[in-house]
């Protein structure tokens, strides 16, 4: 018997007996009835044509060849496909020690011989309605046992969804307060990228901020990631910016490449590896950019880790647009310092911007040193510590640190330096090249510094020369 719904067909009935001529009985009386009869005349057989025929219900002797009934009984109640099958006893032992021994067993009923077939009929036919009413029962219990198990399941992927969206909360709540605290533009950049290499932990990551020629290009990077990302610019309102902006979430390279119009402007980001581009938008406006390559261990990005980027990235976003507006003030602040001031001849300014990107110097801190140049005029500096302090930006300050630092400072300090005392050659009116060579024996700069100045010199004194 199966563990499901009994079929239609006509129920089926194992009788087991060594007495031919009461199989014979049976079978007339019983199929007479409507059942079909399976008979066995020993213990083996019976639990053969058991587990072979899968019977509805069980009729049995307590003496048999072999196997006695009580072992038959057992060897039933042992099936693990079918263990609950009706079984009906029939003996000519003495009623009471016989009787209880069966039930011990797992009989399910009691018929003492000699029985009247109609009796039998009955007796089975209560069994089979038991029987169909406990599998009935079985199947609604294995139904509420499923439905229990789905609702426990959906109960715990809730407060496990709860535990992670409370989490992200206090991961973004945290963050918030930490970058919303952080003025300083460069400090921010480096800030958000480590808090979104801690979430996705990605080989590298690169901050592209707006420059002040438009474009988006790298301004931080972790992971040895500036390098790569160096000669990278995504144009504000170019074709890859105008799908990043709508999406408005982090999206994997793959998903952009499905769309050929972005195949060119993708071109330079597949060669550098990025996997990854997260957008950081404030009030429809892309503050910046945040591109990674894969996940150190070479794993894909999961959905977890990019919505967590996702809020992180809006959180940076509303940052980084309060910082570039303090950024832009302190900017006014040293250009109305060294409004007046001569400052250093204009190719001195480009003359350092080219150095300053061939060793990597960020955008921000390329225009300060620019600004900077205007120390060749003794009045400017009192005038920046006059307003340093007043200056939320902390761009003053840097600049009066990098001009009080000069040559034992970082690349921008040491590069600073050298180009006032160029500057100052150049004042006297020696050419651009001759102000080089005589600044680099004044002031020894180290040989990357020393270097990408002469390479510099060399490629802006050419075009000059050739057009006096």
């Amino acid at each position: 018997m199966s563990a499901g719904p009994r079929p239609e067909s006509p129920p089926r009935v194992l009788v087991v007996d060594d007495d031919r001529r009461v199989l014979e009985l049976l079978d007339v009386a019983l199929t007479s009835q409507g059942f079909r009869v399976l008979p066995a005349g020993d213990g083996d057989e019976a639990l053969l044509r058991a587990h072979q025929d899968r019977p509805d219900l069980v009729v049995l002797d307590l003496r048999l060849p072999k196997k006695s009934g009580l072992d038959v009984v057992e060897g039933l109640r042992r099936d693990p496909q079918d263990p609950d099958v009706p079984i009906l006893v029939v003996s000519a032992l003495p009623e009471p020690d016989s009787r209880l021994e069966a039930f011990r067993r797992g009989a399910d009923d009691y018929l003492a011989k000699p029985f009247s077939p109609r009796e039998l009929v009955a007796r089975l036919r209560r069994l089979l309605s038991r029987a169909d009413e406990a599998r009935s029962l079985r199947r609604r219990t294995h139904e509420l046992e499923r439905s229990l198990a789905a609702a426990r399941e959906e109960a715990a992927r809730a407060v496990r969804e709860a535990g992670r969206q409370g989490r992200l909360r206090d991961l973004v709540h945290a963050a918030g307060r930490e970058l919303h605290a952080e003025l300083d533009l460069d400090r921010l950049a480096t800030r958000t990228l480590a808090l979104l290499e801690a979430r996705l932990h990605a080989g590298w990551l690169a901050l592209l901020l707006p420059g002040d020629e438009g474009a988006l290009s790298a301004t931080a990077a972790r992971g040895e990631g500036l390098d790569r990302a160096w000669a990278l610019e995504l144009a504000p309102h170019g074709m890859l910016s105008s799908v990043l902006v709508p999406l408005g979430r982090p999206t994997l390279r793959a998903e952009l490449e499905r769309f050929p119009e972005l195949k060119e402007p993708l071109a330079p980001f597949v060669a550098a590896g990025v996997a990854l581009f997260v957008p950081l938008g404030s009030a429809g406006v892309l503050e910046a950019v945040v591109i990674a390559d894969e996940r150190r261990d070479g794993r894909g990005y999961d959905p977890e880790q990019l919505a967590g980027a996702a809020e992180l990235a809006q959180v940076a976003a509303g940052a980084i647009a309060t910082a570039r507006r303090v950024q832009s003030q302190g900017r006014r602040v040293i250009a109305g310092c060294a409004q007046g001031l001569p400052g250093s001849p204009a190719d001195v300014a480009r003359l350092l911007d080219h150095a300053a990107r061939a060793l990597l110097v960020p955008a921000g801190d390329r225009w300060l040193i620019a600004a900077g140049l205007a120390a060749v005029d003794d009045g400017f500096v009192p005038k920046l510590a006059q307003e340093a302090p007043g200056d939320p930006s902390g761009l003053t300050s840097r600049l009066l640190g990098w001009l009080e630092e000069g040559a034992r400072g970082q690349t921008p300090a040491r590069l600073l330096a050298l180009g006032l005392v160029i500057g100052r050659a150049r004042a006297l009116g020696l050419p651009l090249a001759e102000a080089v060579q005589r600044a680099t024996r004044e002031r020894p700069a180290d040989d990357a510094i020393a270097q990408a100045v002469a390479d510099a010199a060399r490629e802006l004194e050419s075009p000059r020369a050739a057009s006096r």
